[in-house]
């Protein structure tokens, strides 16, 4: 019933709650856009709902001192992109984290059923990622001991050869003390 468009890690070092929700916006809109298709983009986040709605209207992108601002450019940019087209009338505002044994509405069912899968697609992604990241530590892992290594061989080199080097001018100095200046 529900399908996730997207899945994986966030663009940038800082990987919050709310980079995740601005990403999905995001992704959504893009692939409405992609598919020509109308949407109506459902946020249970409240910057994303404000930001969003605030875009529609005209609002201009943040500039790069505000915080995410690579994200709301992108928002700013995917939500032009479908206004242009007709693809995005409307963000609608949908309440989180809803027993939905509490509601009524078919419609209102729906929408939480959506939130609740949303959710569960961010947690299986969280365990496929946690795998991965594990194999990408351990990757990093080798090559730093593997790097750290090569640097050590590099230094003793250097010693070795500095050594063979004060070790050839005293030979000189020893030999013929006229050559000592020249080397």
């Amino acid at each position: 019933e529900f399908q996730p468009v997207a899945s994986g890690l966030l663009p940038g070092l800082l990987h919050t709650p709310l980079r995740a929700e601005i990403k999905a916006a995001v992704e959504a809109i893009r692939f409405a856009v992609l598919q020509g298709k109308k949407i109506y983009l459902w946020t249970d986040n409240k910057h994303v709902f404000e930001k969003s709605n605030a875009y529609i209207k005209g609002a201009t992108a943040p500039g790069p001192k505000q915080s995410n601002h690579d994200l709301w450019n992108a928002l700013h940019r995917a939500i032009q992109a479908a206004s242009s087209q007709g693809l995005l009338p409307q963000v609608v505002k949908v309440v989180s984290h809803v027993d939905i044994q509490q509601i009524d509405g078919i419609v209102d069912c729906w929408v939480i059923r959506g939130n609740h899968a949303a959710d569960r697609h961010v947690n299986e992604a969280l365990e496929r990622m946690q795998a991965h990241l594990a194999r990408a530590l351990h990757s990093a892992q080798t090559s730093y001991s593997k790097r750290h290594e090569a640097c050590v061989a590099v230094h003793k080199f250097f010693i070795v050869m500095g050594q063979r080097a004060l070790s050839y001018k005293q030979d000189i100095r020893e030999k013929d003390d006229s050559k000592w200046e020249e080397v």
